[in-house]
């Protein structure tokens, strides 16, 4: 209905308040009822990146996780077809061979009751599934019709073959039905007094959403989505308002990028272009590929242009940076990509020779360092940041304790020692492993740590007595992990992430892994400042503020190691 009304925010509480009251009590009547039925048909099958967005969502998988992971599953244990794939469909000559896919998978109990529903309909897929104008080299990911053995893959592995298996029956299951409605009601405040603007008689709007027929989400759950069903109400029905009272709201900022959404913008980035063609050119590519696009989030990560903060993923105060001093406006643009995309595709077509294309790219390379060695530097910008929030107090001396780039530290500085990196043996520490840490002493047993060998473990982290966090390990008669002792005194373990010794069940405390890099640090010159790594040499972020630290990369003839680093700094606070 034209005339129902929308959700309108009212921007102080005391007009809320004036329309709650005067509502209130009133005879109201519903002026319009609109219910509709709709049926939802399955999703499409995964790609590449899509199956990264939903194992991030799901699971917290980055996207190079789920590249791995996916690749065992399909070189080891040849349970799914090709990952590194953009295609979202089938081509028609592998419809015949679906059956026994399904097969394969009825064999699993879990899988069993789906299966059999979906062959028992008969396999009939539509053009939401076969597409061959959809295909390129690699046609969408499918299970093998391989019978997992469970005992051979591990935890992560099974995870994401389930969302592979699933996602397939899915597709060849029913649509499921929906059915929203939409009330509006009139109240007639009467003679009440209303601020100003607002009309008489009072709309005021609900909708609600269920599901009637289950179909294809029984198998594979969209996610979480909040049903209430409206009562079934003809337009003309009356009633009184039994209570009103106003519900006050926040605006909140866009969400930080994660894996998901930020593979998302990858894949569909110049979508939004202006012309036509460009768009065109980028529907099928976006930035990076299915299968670079993961090793591009990672390569941020590792130069410290981003940072992970739990599943979240922030710009560093140096990946900013690096931004703002590209002197050159296009290389921060999808559209540069998108018009070399669409000449690549002038070149596919016969539009374009190689030859003149390549002339046009040295071309434009020249023209491009031209204009960043002759024009101006860009203005300095200021290395520190803002002082955090503090996350909890430190239990060795009392003051705060606040994360930085790749630390979690106190305001006690050197004198206090306490330090808790980021990451521990392979593993994201999150903010309330923090908390838990800085109350307790000690965190839960928690699993995603990865030994030198790069065998998963389960541990709980510790804080050690020269105020370093450590590894604690517990195992039970048959050499299975359990929960740390809280009364246990253990003897400390030799360092490194290693798992425990098999005869007792006794808790270790391990130490954590040195850090590989200075940078992060607290300067050991000043006290005040963090290290950071420059052109040269790693120094001091307080070098504005007088502080002379200063370790250049190389000496005797040769680059120092990050650890080396770490160690000379320890040792040499004030190494120039």
């Amino acid at each position: 209905d034209k005339d129902a009304p929308h959700v309108e925010r009212i921007p102080d509480e005391a007009t809320a308040r004036a329309i709650a009251a005067a509502a209130a009590g009133r005879p109201a009547e519903l002026r319009d009822s609109d219910r509709k039925t709709r049926r939802e048909p399955p999703p499409l099958l995964y790609d590449l990146t899509s199956l990264q967005r939903r194992a991030n969502v799901r699971y917290g998988f980055t996207a190079e996780r789920t590249l791995a992971l996916a690749q065992a599953l399909y070189e080891t244990h040849k349970l799914i077809t090709y990952p590194r794939t953009d295609a979202r469909y089938i081509t028609p000559d592998q419809v015949p061979l679906l059956p026994d896919v399904v097969r394969g998978l009825e064999r699993v109990p879990v899988y069993a009751p789906f299966a059999q529903a979906v062959l028992a309909r008969g396999i009939s897929p539509g053009r939401r599934v076969v597409d061959a104008s959809e295909v390129g080299d690699h046609h969408a990911i499918l299970p093998t019709g391989r019978t997992p053995d469970g005992a051979s893959l591990g935890p992560d592995e099974k995870r994401l073959f389930d969302l592979v298996a699933r996602r397939l029956l899915a597709v060849l299951s029913p649509d499921a039905v929906l059915e929203s409605a939409v009330l509006v009601a009139a109240v007639d405040p009467g003679t009440a007094p209303l601020p100003e603007g607002v009309a008489r008689p009072l709309l005021f709007r609900a909708s609600g959403r269920v599901v009637r027929e289950v179909g294809w989400r029984a198998v594979d759950p969209p996610g979480k989505s909040k049903e209430l069903e409206l009562p079934a109400l003809q337009a003309g029905a009356r009633g009184v308002v039994v209570a009103a009272r106003p519900l006050e709201g926040k605006t909140r900022p866009p969400p930080p990028y994660n894996d998901a959404t930020l593979l998302r913008a990858m894949e569909t980035a110049g979508k939004d272009l202006d012309e036509a063609e460009l768009a065109r050119a980028m529907r099928r590519s976006g930035l990076g590929t299915p299968a670079t696009r993961a090793s591009i989030l990672e390569t941020l990560v590792r130069r410290q242009f981003v940072v992970r903060e739990e599943r979240a993923l922030r710009a560093t105060e140096r990946g900013v940076a690096v931004i703002e001093a590209l002197a050159v406006p296009e290389l921060k643009s999808a559209e540069l990509t998108g018009r070399w995309e669409a000449r690549l595709h002038d070149v596919a077509d016969g539009r374009l020779s190689r030859v003149a294309f390549m002339a046009d790219i040295r071309g434009y390379t020249r023209e491009v360092v031209g204009r960043i060695a002759g024009g101006a530097a860009p203005p300095q910008r200021a290395v520190a940041a803002p002082e955090e929030a503090p996350i909890g107090v430190c239990p060795r001396c009392g003051a705060p304790v606040r994360a930085k780039r790749s630390v979690f530290v106190c305001d006690g500085g050197t004198t206090c020692g306490l330090v808790i990196f980021r990451v521990v043996a392979g593993r994201p520490v999150s903010d309330r492993m923090v908390k838990e840490l800085l109350t307790k002493g000690h965190t839960k047993p928690v699993k995603g740590f990865k030994s030198k060998a790069g065998k998963p473990f389960e541990a709980a982290l510790t804080i050690r007595d020269d105020g370093r966090v450590g590894l604690r390990f517990e195992r039970d008669h048959d050499g299975a992990p359990t929960a740390p002792s809280a009364s246990s005194d253990p003897p400390a373990a030799p360092a490194g992430a290693r798992e425990p010794a098999k005869p007792r069940a006794r808790a270790a405390a391990v130490e954590a892994p040195a850090p590989v890099s200075p940078v992060g640090m607290r300067c050991p010159a000043c006290g005040a400042g963090r290290i950071l790594e420059g052109r040269a040499a790693w120094g001091c972020d307080r070098w504005r503020d007088g502080c002379a630290l200063r370790l250049p990369f190389e000496r005797a003839g040769r680059r120092l190691s990050g650890a080396e680093a770490v160690a000379l700094l320890r040792v040499a606070p004030t190494a120039r």
